[in-house]
């Protein structure tokens, strides 16, 4: 059953749409300047499974969302398909609509000729998914010239609205060349923000067993279809016909691409995300590849980039030759499922523009620090097969891991101890100074010496 509010250049066009997906309109409103709350509650007593409206055909077109989250507590499995001029697109309301997962949206040029039946037929068959409505998105992404993707947003950075994410933030990990640490950066990353409370889905998004052979190594793998759960984390193994959209419908705050090589992977797809994270090498044979992806032309400044396996010096070195491109220096930590605090730390760095905002307060000790501080004091969990787990084990429990957080504290609490010691020094030396001067100690203990002295030295 349809309910249909339009203007009237549409409706011909909806009513032919409607009797091939032969289905029944129930309830229409064909009008101009309608009020679209009190359009809503006449639909109420229908039993409706798709809404379709007409955006232009709206009085106030800031009412549309609270209407349209209205309709949807009313109609659960609803569908609402939006007809939208191009003026709309970047609009507030439609920006809202799109975060409520309103995405099937037919978009019509204000100024030309009015064709929606394809359309419309295409979306009552098939619903839309959040990369085709994205576009309309324009509050979080901008347009770019020419054929090349969309890019996500400019200046700031924080795709938030009340320092909450709307819908699902995209990171793709890329290499500089070959077995650079892709996938374990990728899944430290997606440890990282499970840690903190975020879902987190893992995509290998290029042609590799990897995610196979991981499925088969651990106990502790729940499989669900084609994908599996491991450690709080889903992974979606490499499928040639997933889409990033089918992803993009779960409840995940965050969705990490593993994309292998650059130089081979979806590059369209690895600019489109919203982090941009290019794993490298800092040895001299590994900075050609770097270099290589340096020579193009715009895309480079907006990537991230990871060095991996460098000391102080040499990522010194690196740095200062990287024309102050965002570069970080990765941390030493062989097991992704178990992060280190350093770890930690590199990827709130890193990832600052994509968390959100609340989590950087310029008081003492952020959420995300005392989350790590607590993380640090878990027993470590490790998922691996028997063969290796008890050697995992002994050597977790054998080794004393030293970390930043137990540096700072030492060093904050440093100062405090030596007062400290020094208070407990001075009362003791004036107590033993009050003791020899109030009882006159030296006294008598030359006194006691003398009578010894004159016991066994005769006159």
């Amino acid at each position: 059953m349809i309910a249909v509010i339009s203007g009237p250049e549409y409706w011909k066009e909806i009513y032919e749409a409607v009797q091939k997906f032969e289905k029944e309109i129930v309830y229409k409103r064909i009008d101009v300047d309608i009020d679209i709350d009190t359009e809503v509650d006449r639909i109420a007593i229908y039993p409706v499974e798709y809404l379709i409206l007409d955006m232009n055909c709206i009085e106030n077109i800031k009412r549309i969302p609270p209407a349209i989250r209205k309709f949807k507590s009313q109609n659960g499995d609803a569908r609402v398909i939006i007809i939208a001029s191009d003026k709309f697109a970047g609009n507030e309301a439609v920006s809202s609509l799109i975060s409520m997962g309103v995405y099937d949206i037919i978009g019509q040029r204000e100024y030309g000729a009015k064709a929606i039946l394809p359309s419309l037929l295409e979306h009552l068959k098939t619903p839309a998914t959040y990369a085709k409505a994205v576009k309309w998105d324009t509050e979080f992404r901008v347009r770019v010239k020419g054929d090349e993707p969309l890019d996500y947003i400019q200046g700031a950075g924080k795709n938030t609205v009340k320092d909450k994410i709307i819908g699902s933030m995209v990171i793709a990990v890329a290499g500089a060349m070959h077995r650079s640490g892709v996938t374990h950066t990728a899944i430290s990353m997606a440890k990282f923000l499970y840690d903190n409370n975020f879902g987190v889905a893992v995509y290998e998004f290029h042609n590799s067993d990897t995610f196979q052979i991981m499925q088969n190594s651990y106990e502790e793998v729940e499989v669900k279809g084609d994908m599996f759960s491991l450690a709080g984390i889903d992974f979606y193994p490499y499928d040639p016909y997933r889409s990033l959209a089918d992803l993009l419908h779960g409840d995940y705050a965050y969705i990490i691409l593993d994309m292998g090589a650059y130089f081979e992977c979806n590059i369209s797809e690895f600019r489109r995300a919203h982090e941009k994270i290019i794993v490298c090498g800092a040895k001299d044979w590994e900075m050609p590849s770097v270099e290589e992806i340096l020579r193009e032309e715009e895309w480079p400044l907006k990537y991230k980039y990871l060095f991996t396996f460098s000391d102080e010096d040499s990522f010194k070195f690196v740095k200062d030759n990287m024309a102050k491109l965002p570069s970080y220096q990765a941390v030493y930590n062989p097991n992704p499922f178990n992060l280190s605090a350093e770890c930690s730390f590199v990827f709130e760095d890193m990832l600052k523009d994509i968390l959100p905002q609340t989590y950087f307060s310029d008081e003492k000790g952020s959420i995300f620090r005392k989350t790590i501080s607590k993380m640090i004091k878990r027993e470590d969990t490790l998922y691996h097969n028997p063969a290796l787990k008890q050697k995992l084990l002994m050597e977790s429990r054998n080794k004393e891991r030293k970390t930043t957080v137990d540096y700072l504290i030492k060093k904050r609490q440093s100062p405090l101890k030596l007062i400290i010691k020094i208070v407990i020094i001075s009362a003791i030396i004036t107590g033993i100074y009050y003791i020899v001067t109030r009882f006159n100690v030296l006294g008598e203990i030359g006194e006691f010496f003398k009578q010894i002295r004159e016991a066994f030295i005769p006159g």
